[in-house]
């Protein structure tokens, strides 16, 4: 086996790998020995059919899975032994020869890597970041309490439907292909239901309605289908399918009086009777959830420090290549030029955060996983106004990744979430009081 290694530009390599049948041989001869053993061949006791015969019958398929093996594992050996940590995995080079084995007994393949960058991290020095601390302000209580008085409408989920509402719908595929497909939950606005036929069916009606419908009945274009099922990967045999629609919700918009029996509903134990006590009370608890926001603005500041200061370079060319050719999901090459400087800082927030987590021994397990997806579900399921208990909506997690579904995402978001806790505690900062008025403006700033 002789594996060289050759530089090509900045973090990216060549690797140039070749063996001949003294490396391949004796695996293939030891494969093809246990396939004898299993083999069951008629006239034959089992193990005792003729090599020959298990040459014939196994021996090419056996050569190029054996090669294949000997390939990946030549190539994982090399990059842990040089101690080379990669992006995504080694690519065949456009000019890599190719493997006929009928032809040539000698093995001899080129792979191009792109090297994730090494650095010594630096963090942000004390005060370089500000903390701030939120306050709610007058401007902001107001408005709070009018979506307040929106939200304890006394008529805002009503029995029946009637123009102007918003519906809580759940829709399910129907047929024998898609019995495995879970159920999906959207909102509409009756009024803007394309369809006059299927406006006028869910107009008047209570929730537990049911009703069988197309999706084109409510878009015409099928990216805008996908994303009312929340499936973007929908074949058109499943956006030309029926569905079972539920009505689960219906929302009607509107504000309740400001009165005690409004001050009750929001605070049942104080006893309120009047406007300004109310008020005192709705910005105590505003301030309590406040104190979390200036801390997600905090962790998110030294993110974005941290990135500006540790300055480092990427393989751009062989992360171009890759989106654009070995990808799972490939981009178009026009896209990739476009958007790289965004895919450039993305991939460097994830070295960032591999850093952090190998050198301060964080680490994410699975039932972090586990309970990161359930309560996705249940903050799901509330937005379409169904409350899920933490046991019914594990269920639903536990089956989204037993089918493979989301994992890797739900492990960027826990360690995201555990980098910035962290995070947190390397960094100080003294605090600076800003009303969340002024705070929403720097966001938008």
């Amino acid at each position: 086996m002789n594996i060289t290694e050759q530089n090509i530009g900045l973090l990216e390599s060549r690797i140039h790998l070749s063996f001949g049948p003294e490396t391949y041989n004796p695996r293939v001869e030891k494969t093809l020995k246990n396939y004898r053993n299993q083999a069951n061949i008629p006239g034959f006791r089992k193990g005792q059919a003729p090599i020959g015969m298990i040459k014939r019958m196994y021996g090419q398929s056996v050569l190029y899975e054996e090669v294949n093996k000997l390939v990946q594992e030549s190539l994982d050996n090399y990059l842990k032994e040089n101690n080379i940590q990669i992006f995504a995995y080694p690519v065949p080079a456009e000019d890599s020869p190719l493997v006929d084995l009928e032809k040539n007994d000698k093995v001899e393949l080129v792979f191009e890597i792109g090297k994730r960058p090494d650095f010594d991290l630096t963090l942000p020095a004390e005060g370089q970041v500000t903390r701030y601390a939120i306050f709610a302000d007058d401007a902001f209580l107001e408005e709070h309490i009018s979506n307040l008085r929106k939200r304890f409408y006394e008529d805002a989920y009503p029995e029946k439907s009637a123009s102007g509402d918003v519906l809580f719908i759940r829709l399910k595929a129907l047929g024998e292909d898609f019995e495995e497909l879970q159920p999906s939950m959207t909102t509409f606005k009756l009024d803007e239901i394309l369809d006059d036929s299927l406006k006028q069916a869910l107009t008047g009606v209570e929730k537990n309605y049911e009703h069988v419908v197309k999706l084109s009945q409510f878009f015409t274009s099928p990216d805008e289908q996908k994303k009312m099922i929340r499936n973007e990967s929908a074949s058109d045999e499943l956006l030309a399918s029926d569905f079972q629609l539920t009505l689960t919700n219906i929302m009607r918009e509107g504000e309740a009086e400001i009165n005690s029996e409004f001050f009750a509903k929001i605070f049942p134990d104080k006893g309120l009777t009047d406007y300004e006590s109310f008020k005192a009370a709705v910005k105590e608890d505003i301030d309590a959830i406040l104190v979390n926001e200036s801390l997600n603005r905090f962790r998110s500041d030294i993110l974005k420090e941290i990135l500006q200061i540790n300055d480092f370079p990427i393989p751009e060319n062989f992360l171009k290549t890759f989106f654009t050719k070995h990808a799972e999901k490939k981009v178009k090459v026009e896209e990739m030029e476009q958007e790289f400087p965004n895919y450039a800082a993305q991939i460097k927030q994830d070295v960032v955060m591999d850093k952090i987590m190998k050198q301060y021994e964080l680490t994410v397990n699975y039932n972090e996983i586990v309970d990161r997806a359930t309560r996705k579900f249940m903050e799901q399921f509330t937005q379409y106004g169904l409350n899920l208990s933490y046991e019914e909506a594990r269920g639903y997690a536990l089956k989204q990744l037993e089918n493979g579904t989301g994992q890797e995402e739900l492990y960027s978001e826990v360690r995201f979430n555990k980098v910035l806790e962290h995070l947190d505690t390397l960094v100080s900062s003294p605090s600076q009081e800003i009303s969340f008025s002024e705070f929403r403006k720097l966001n938008e700033a």
